[in-house]
This record gives C-alpha cells, sequence and structure tokens, in this order.
C-alpha cells in the first residue's frame, strides 16, 4: 500500500548532498510530519552537475546521487516510517554535453544516426544541413587563430574528436582516415595516432578546417546562438537541447527506466518539469498515466493506492490546468502567486506606484513588451524567422498578405500573449485556448490599422485550425507554441523582473507584477476551486527557482502597509549615499539594492564577509539579466565594479545601523506575514510543499543562492527542544517559531488525512474593526471541523516586538460561526453562542489553528 501523500519535502540532490544523507534525515522530516521526499532530478546529468536538469542518460540514476543503492536505501528508511518519494523528471530536454551519448551520435552522424528523430531539430530548413554548435566563446576564425580547438584522441573509445575548452565535438573516422587510409581505427598503434594528431595539429589550421568542414555540424560564436541554432532549447539555453517527446519511441526509450523504478516500488510519483515545453503535453500527460495505471493494475497489491502526478506550470490568473490532462495539480505557483496577492496592502500600491514612477517611468506592461520585443530579435529570432517563414508559405495567395506584413503582426501577436502557450496542436483540446488567443488577437486588433485586419484573421485561422501532418501550417503552429512559453519565461522572470522594481515581493516566479494586491473573498474562491479541482495540487512559497525566499518576500511585503513609513525611509538612505549620483550609478539599480538588502539581510549569527559575497554574486546576475546597463552579452565590468563598492561602501558605513533598525520597526509585521503563510499553505486545501530547510527563515536569493547547504543539525536540535510557545514568541528572530508552528500543524494533518484530503471548505464571515486584517476559513469532515484565523497588515493590529497584539480591537471583532474551538497550538479555547468574539487573540500571536470540541 503506497503512503497518502499529505506534505512533501523537496531535497535537491548532488554529489554533495546524496541518497544516502536523505536516510539520515528520515526520522526527523517523518516527526517534522511530512509523508513524501520530493527529489530533485535523480536521473544521469552531466558530471558535477549541482541541480539535475541537465540529463546525459534515462537509463540509470546518477551515481554522484546515490545511484539506484542509494534511491533503495533511501526508499527502504522511508517505508519503515510510512513515507513515499516524488520524483522529479525532465521529459522536455536533455543536456548537450558530450557526456550525452544519444546527442553526441546525433552530432557525428547527422540525420543518419538512429537517434535524429529524438531531438526537435529542423532537419528540413536547408540543403546540405549542418547541427548548428554555438558553443564557440569567439568566432570560429579567432578560435582557430587562437589555436584552442585542435584534435585530441581517446584511448579508451579508441576515437579521435575536436578538443575545444572543456568540449568534445566528434568526428567521423572516414573523414579522418581520406588522407591516411589505415584498415581499422581500433587498431591504430601509438605512431598511427601521433601521425593523424600531427596531420591536424594547430600547425596546420587548414586541414583543420578542411575536416570540420565535413562534419555533419558546424561551430559557431555563443553570441550568434539565437540567429543561427537550428534546433530547439529549454528557452534560451544552448546546454540544453529539445526532445521529441510526442514520438512513442521516444516517449518509451525515455521512460522504460522510469517505470521500471514505479514497477518496483522505488517512486510513488512524478513531478514533470517544464510542462509547456512539451509539444502536445495532454497527449504526454494521458500516455504517462495510462502506462503508470497499467504498471499499478499487474502489481495491484504491491503498488495499491495513488499515482500522484504534477506539473511544473505558470499560469495566468484566470488560467486553469485542463481537466483532459488527467493531474494532480501543478507545483504551487499558483498558490504562491494568491498568497503574495494577499498580503499586499492595496493601500500602498499608489505610494508606491508613484515613487517607481519617479525613479523608473515605466509600468510593469510597458517593460516586459519591450522585454519581449528585444528577445524575439536577439534569443529567438531565428524561431521567429522560421515561424515567420513557415506560417506565410502556409497561407493561401492574395492580394493582402505579405511576408513582411505577416512577420509583423506575428511580432505583434507575440508581444500581447496572456499565458505561457495554447494547445491548438494537442490531441485533446480545451476552450481556455481559444478564449486566451481570442483575448491576443483582440488587442492587436485595437492597435492596428484596419486595412491590416484581413491579414490578422488570416493568420489566427492558420493558427488554430486542425493541420496536415507534415505541413509547413502543422510546423508553423508547432514553433508558435514552442515561443510563446520561452519569450514569457524570459522576457519576464528573467528580465522584465530585474527591470520593474515598485515592489521586488512581486516579482516572483508564478506571479504578475502589475498587479498589486487581491481580497480575502478571491483567496477563498481560489481555495474553493482548488478543492473541487485538484486536491491534491502543491502548495508553495518557496522552491529551488525562487527569486527571493518566502521569508524575505514576506518583509518586503509589509513595504506596501502605510505605516512602514518606506518611501520617507528609502529617501533618507538614498541622501546617505548622495555621491553615487545617478552619475555613477543609476536610482533604479540603487533602489533594487536597497529592497535586496531588505529582503535578504538576517538577524541571526550572519557571517557579514559571506553575505557580501552572496549579495555581490547575486547583483552581477540581476545587473545582467536586466540587461539596461550591462549583460550577459556585452557585460560592462566597469558599472557591475561601481555597483561592488556601493554595496562595500554599505557594508562599511553607518548605513547598515539605519538598516537594522528599519528591519526592527518593520520586523514583527514581517514575521506575522511569514507565519500566517505558512499556516495557510499548511491547512488550505491542497498539499503544502516544504523547500529544504525552509521550515526556518528564509531570506535567500536567487539560484544558486536558494540551493546552499543547510544546516540539518541545528533544525534536528531545535525541533528535540522543549520549549514554551511565549518563549519562542520572545526569540522569533531565531526562526524556531516557524519550525514549531510547522511540525505541529502537519503532524494534526496526519492524525486528520481525511479532514484535509476530503474536507469542505467554508470561508468565515469577519465583522468588526480587524475585519479587513483576518483570513479565516473552516474545514470540516466526518464530524471533525477545524477552523483557521490568519492575519495580515500587522501594524494596525498594533503588534509588539514579541509578536504580540494588545489592541482593544480585539474586543469588536468577531468570526461569524459559533461553538467552541479548542487550539492545537496551546490548548485555549474559543466559544460562542451566536458568534466568536476574538477577544483572547489579545496578548497573544493573532494565528490559529482550532478543532471544535
Amino acid at each position: 500500500m503506497k503512503p497518502v501523500l499529505r506534505a512533501t519535502y523537496r531535497l535537491q540532490f548532488h554529489k554533495d548532498f546524496t541518497l544516502y544523507d536523505a536516510v539520515n534525515l528520515v526520522p526527523y522530516l517523518q516527526k517534522m510530519g511530512i509523508s513524501h521526499i520530493y527529489a530533485s532530478p535523480l536521473l544521469e546529468s552531466i558530471n558535477g552537475s549541482m541541480h539535475g536538469y541537465d540529463t546525459v542518460s534515462w537509463e540509470r540514476i546518477d551515481k554522484d546521487r546515490g545511484g539506484e543503492k542509494g534511491l533503495e536505501a533511501l526508499v527502504n528508511a522511508l517505508r519503515i516510517h510510512g513515507m513515499g518519494v516524488i520524483l522529479d523528471i525532465v521529459p522536455n530536454h536533455m543536456s548537450t554535453n558530450h557526456e550525452n551519448l544519444w546527442w553526441n551520435d546525433v552530432v557525428k552522424r547527422g540525420a543518419r544516426s538512429k537517434y535524429a528523430s529524438y531531438f526537435d531539430i529542423a532537419w528540413d530548413q536547408k540543403e546540405n544541413f549542418k547541427i548548428n554548435l554555438p558553443f564557440l566563446e569567439k568566432p570560429l576564425s579567432s578560435v582557430l587563430d587562437d589555436k584552442k580547438l585542435f584534435l585530441a584522441y581517446n584511448r579508451e573509445q579508441k576515437n579521435f574528436y575536436f578538443s575545444y575548452e572543456d568540449k568534445k565535438f566528434p568526428i567521423l573516422w572516414k573523414h579522418i582516415n581520406t588522407h591516411f587510409k589505415y584498415h581499422d581505427k581500433t587498431d591504430l598503434s601509438s605512431e598511427h595516432v601521433h601521425s593523424i594528431e600531427d596531420f591536424f595539429s594547430t600547425k596546420h589550421p587548414l586541414h583543420i578546417k578542411e575536416l570540420l568542414s565535413k562534419q555533419a555540424y558546424e561551430l559557431s560564436w555563443w553570441k550568434l546562438a539565437g540567429d543561427t541554432v537550428n534546433w530547439r532549447r529549454f528557452f534560451d539555453v544552448t546546454s540544453l537541447i529539445a526532445l521529441n517527446m510526442d514520438n512513442e519511441t521516444v516517449f518509451d526509450h525515455t521512460h522504460a527506466y522510469i517505470f521500471s523504478l514505479f514497477e518496483r516500488g522505488l517512486i510513488d510519483g512524478l513531478r514533470i518539469d517544464h510542462i509547456d515545453g512539451l509539444k502536445k503535453p495532454s497527449w504526454y500527460c494521458n500516455k504517462l498515466r495510462e502506462r503508470l495505471k497499467a504498471i499499478q493494475k499487474k502489481n495491484s497489491q504491491k503498488l495499491q493506492g495513488e499515482i500522484y502526478i504534477f506539473v511544473e506550470k505558470i499560469l495566468n490568473k484566470e488560467e486553469k490546468i485542463p481537466q483532459i490532462w488527467h493531474l494532480d495539480g501543478s507545483t504551487g505557483y499558483d498558490f504562491l502567486e494568491q498568497t503574495s496577492l494577499l498580503f499586499h496592502n492595496p493601500q500602498g500600491e499608489e505610494i508606491l506606484t508613484s515613487y517607481w514612477d519617479s525613479i523608473g517611468n515605466s509600468s510593469y506592461n510597458s517593460i516586459q513588451k519591450a522585454a519581449r520585443a528585444e528577445k524575439i530579435d536577439t534569443a529567438f529570432n531565428q524561431m521567429y524567422e522560421r515561424f515567420s517563414h513557415l506560417l506565410f508559405n502556409a497561407l493561401p495567395a492574395c492580394g493582402y498578405i505579405s511576408k513582411h506584413r505577416v512577420s509583423s503582426i506575428l511580432k505583434e501577436i507575440l508581444l500581447e500573449f496572456p499565458v505561457y502557450r495554447s494547445y491548438f496542436s494537442d490531441v485533446t483540446r480545451d476552450n481556455q485556448s481559444d478564449i486566451f488567443i481570442d483575448q491576443a488577437f483582440k488587442t492587436v486588433k485595437e492597435h492596428l490599422p484596419e486595412w491590416q485586419h484581413n491579414a490578422l484573421e488570416a493568420i489566427k485561422h492558420a493558427l488554430t485550425q486542425p493541420v496536415i501532418a507534415g505541413s509547413n501550417l502543422e510546423q508553423a503552429q508547432n514553433i508558435f507554441e514552442a515561443l510563446t512559453a520561452p519569450l514569457a519565461a524570459k522576457a519576464g522572470e528573467d528580465t522584465a523582473f530585474y527591470r520593474y522594481n515598485r515592489l521586488l515581493s512581486r516579482n516572483e516566479v508564478g506571479t504578475e507584477p502589475g498587479i498589486f494586491s487581491d481580497t480575502i473573498a478571491s483567496f477563498h474562491e481560489a481555495n474553493m476551486l482548488r478543492l473541487a479541482a485538484f486536491p491534491y495540487n502543491l502548495l508553495c512559497t518557496a522552491t529551488h527557482d525562487h527569486k527571493r525566499g518566502e521569508d524575505g518576500r514576506a518583509r518586503l511585503t509589509v513595504l506596501s502597509e502605510p505605516e512602514a513609513a518606506w518611501v520617507p525611509e528609502v529617501e533618507k538612505w538614498f541622501s546617505y549615499h548622495e555621491d553615487f549620483s545617478e552619475k555613477y550609478l543609476s536610482k533604479a539599480d540603487q533602489y533594487f539594492i536597497y529592497q535586496t538588502l531588505v529582503a535578504s539581510w538576517s538577524f541571526m549569527d550572519l557571517n557579514k564577509t559571506s553575505f557580501s559575497k552572496r549579495l555581490k554574486a547575486y547583483l552581477i546576475k540581476a545587473l545582467r539579466e536586466a540587461g539596461q546597463t550591462t549583460s550577459w552579452l556585452s557585460p560592462n565590468k566597469n558599472y557591475e565594479q561601481r555597483c561592488l563598492e556601493f554595496v562595500d561602501d554599505l557594508q562599511n558605513s553607518e548605513f547598515m545601523l539605519h538598516l537594522e533598525k528599519y528591519l526592527d520597526h518593520i520586523g514583527p509585521s514581517s514575521t506575522l506575514n511569514s507565519l500566517s503563510q505558512l499556516v495557510l499553505r499548511c491547512t488550505s486545501p491542497g498539499v503544502p510543499d516544504l523547500y529544504q530547510g525552509r521550515e526556518s527563515w528564509d531570506f535567500s536569493l536567487v539560484d544558486p543562492d536558494n540551493r546552499r547547504a543547510v544546516d540539518y543539525a541545528l533544525l534536528q536540535q531545535s525541533l528535540q527542544s522543549d520549549t514554551s510557545q511565549a518563549e519562542l514568541m520572545n526569540s522569533w528572530k531565531d526562526g524556531r517559531i516557524k519550525q514549531w508552528l510547522t511540525q505541529i500543524i502537519l503532524n494534526f494533518r496526519k492524525e486528520f488525512t481525511d479532514l484535509f484530503a476530503r474536507g469542505d471548505y467554508q470561508p468565515v464571515e469577519v465583522t468588526g474593526t480587524f475585519s479587513n486584517n483576518i483570513v479565516a476559513f473552516s474545514r470540516e469532515y466526518d464530524g471533525v471541523k477545524m477552523l483557521v484565523i490568519t492575519s495580515r497588515f500587522g501594524f494596525s493590529l498594533g503588534l509588539d516586538h514579541t509578536l504580540r497584539s494588545y489592541s482593544e480591537n480585539w474586543n469588536t471583532t468577531e468570526l461569524a460561526t459559533k461553538g467552541s474551538y479548542k487550539s492545537i497550538f496551546d490548548g485555549k479555547v474559543l466559544s460562542g453562542e451566536q458568534t466568536l468574539c476574538l477577544d483572547n487573540m489579545r496578548g497573544t500571536l493573532p494565528i490559529d489553528v482550532l478543532v471544535k470540541i
């Protein structure tokens, strides 16, 4: 019998934290109330990979992560404690490293490789097709002049290859042997090898050029990848090539080992990375579910229980995962967005927007549209040009469409497309695609001159109609749906999120920064919809991909509260550093740095040297992602150095005292946000997902900072300590209160599993002074009823520095429910014959989870 999913704990596996290391954590996680480890990708990836999303083989567990024996050891330990495993897999792409033998064979043999159909390569693009490999640090001529590319010999594999930096490019033996006429490459003497190496040495660049020209590939400069690459990448990452996962042969080959792990009871469910990268997500998800069910049916006794499948998907506020995919839900970015909107105070929107306008003078919409246009012209230019070419050739000949006009209109559509992608090319369609494409075309039509409307309608019809397999139109549809998602991601979360600095807590994966806040009613509605459609949907507020830690965002959220007085405070900070004028460092970048310090500064045991190093590495990445004052393509080292000097100036001045004083000022309110967010994640419909170590405070920055090692010894020690709630509140800065609340609620979930899996959801109306501060709901199943009370906007609650609220207004705040309820935290009872007065919240932490008695 498989364990029931109650709470997941995401672990990042790599050479420094293996499956064997996780075995030692199982008792701790079980005490925390976790039901499943949610494992990062475990299949073999490139040597030294710290994340596992660069797969080189689908046929084994990575030995650096512990191998299959390590997985068996972990699962054995988990089963003893009644726990399971959800495995993250990456069906969208594989690494282009030479360690990937399938890809290496395609590079070597071209279209004749037996793996040629495995990868999404534009084989039909031109005659004498060569796979473009944009991996050179300089143009090829410069690389040859610098003697950086040379012939090498692998004596174990008895193969020659081109060596360049850390890369190896395969060579067909026949192209070498043209000059030597040796009988067998497997029987070469040392003298033969030396002769070949000498003939193709860097002393003879023309020989190297000739040999290169005969290969199935061409080498090019990495900076031109967006113009030259003729295969689909993961976003714009040239080290990752897309798989043709809609090809049944590819599906079967890549998933055979995964299915064997499931059959042997070594995994209980799957997390699908970047579902929108697949050509046919519906086909894939249903195929996956069908195969897993067939395996389960054959082994019904051993594999009895739910099969959990989740997808990583960024959802528009109005978008839902199609029911026809037959999933258990998403990985939870949608919940992250719903809670983020809930905790931002709408009263702060006008103030913060006005202040940002005085610095950046741009709306989010205009910034992300400009970023999309830039990405179309650079990172995705080749893909866009091919899309435009194929679609033009597929359109019927008429007098109102030209190639240039098609290209121009397509760009407008891409700029306005409101979701990651549509699904017209999939085997099954849902009406959401029609809704969102109608929305995009309507917006484009509004600013197109009337004489172009016929062309626009022809393009819309072409992109949405059923197509003939293999036609230009089918290829155009596929490219459109493969382009919109990476374009949205690279222009949005990887560019505009670093340019639009109104309030950085709204710039997170899965969020819409242009929307500032939302109502309590909207939050309740989202919870009820999730319960009805995906009761096992994961609920996350921190991930391995987040831009800022969940508690750093919760702290920034407080800046939306008028009482935080953020604008006057930050204006003082600017005045302290007038030497860094806008000519020296842009005010927008300074503002970004100030918010980053607010989000990432920790009170406890902070190693100042380590923090400075982390912060500087983050800022270089952030500035280059923004692509305004410096970029990955054209690093402005002088400007970057000025930013680093600014950071040094901040950290070596009295400014840090002002920062810490301000963080003390907003600390109780930000902590209330953090703990309320935690309670909502653990009690709302769905399955709470904890990212490694985030049971304590999380002030991390974007990867790789958010993937640093976790001090599990400290966490285990704090879990074992017998500390009262009052003491934990008094010492909230050490993070133990967060861990304490987490383990109490998760173990309560364990005791009342059906309540959380099947219980109904009822919003509880709040009246009185704090009606806009309190978020309350009940859940009930089989005679058990739970009442959840959380708070927001802590300044107006009058929190003191021990997280207690002594406001007299609790006496006038009531919940529209009745009965007697007992707190699972401190055992206090809340009772009322008609309503529940919250006067017992006075003098304590205004958060509670109670059971009806």
